[in-house]
C-alpha cells in the first residue's frame, strides 16, 4: 500500500505500509482478571491512578534475576518468560506464573512489556488489555507534565515538614 498526493502521484520518501493502520479484532470473553499493558507519553499520572484503587489493579513488578544470555532466549522461547530486559549483568524479568497469580487472585495487573510480549501473552492465553495514549495536542502533553511535576513537587514538600 502506498500513500499517493492529491492529485494521484506517488508522494516521494513515504514508506509503504506493510500492515493496515487499523485491525479488525476479535472480541474474546474471559472469566478471569486480564493484565494491562499501557503505551504513550506521561503514563506514571495514569498507573499511579489505577492504582489507587488497589482491590482491582496491582503492578506486576519484574523480578531480577541472575541468568545467562541463552537460557533466557531458551525461556522466552518456552513462554516461561513474558519480557526479559537486561541491566548489567543481572535481567528484569516477567514471568508467566507472575501474571497468571495475579489473574488468580481476581486483579487486573499492569504490566510494562513491549510488542513481543504481547503476542507471548496471547500464546498463553492471556488477552491483555492494550491502551495506547495519545495527547492530541503537543501543548496538552506539555501541561499535563507541569501538572504532574507541580503535584509530585508539593506531595514531597509535604513530606519532608
Amino acid at each position: 500500500m502506498e500513500r499517493s498526493d492529491i492529485r494521484g502521484r506517488k508522494a516521494k520518501n513515504r514508506i509503504p505500509l506493510a500492515r493496515p493502520i487499523y485491525e479488525r479484532v476479535e472480541r474474546v470473553s474471559s472469566s478471569r482478571r486480564r493484565p494491562v499493558v499501557l503505551f504513550g507519553p506521561l503514563l506514571t499520572p495514569i498507573i499511579q491512578t489505577l492504582l489507587d484503587d488497589s482491590t482491582r489493579f496491582s503492578h506486576c513488578v519484574p523480578e531480577c534475576r541472575a541468568l545467562q544470555s541463552m537460557e533466557v532466549d531458551r525461556l522466552l522461547a518456552n513462554c516461561e518468560l513474558i519480557e526479559a530486559r537486561r541491566r548489567e549483568t543481572l535481567y528484569d524479568v516477567i514471568t508467566a506464573s507472575s501474571i497468571h497469580y495475579f489473574a488468580e487472585m481476581g486483579i487486573h495487573c499492569i504490566v510494562d512489556v513491549s510488542p513481543s510480549g504481547i503476542q507471548r501473552m496471547h500464546s498463553l492465553h492471556f488477552y491483555p488489555i492494550v491502551i495506547r495514549v495519545k495527547f492530541n495536542l503537543p501543548s496538552r502533553s506539555k501541561i499535563s507534565r507541569r501538572i504532574f511535576v507541580r503535584e509530585n513537587n508539593n506531595q514531597t514538600g509535604k513530606r519532608s515538614h
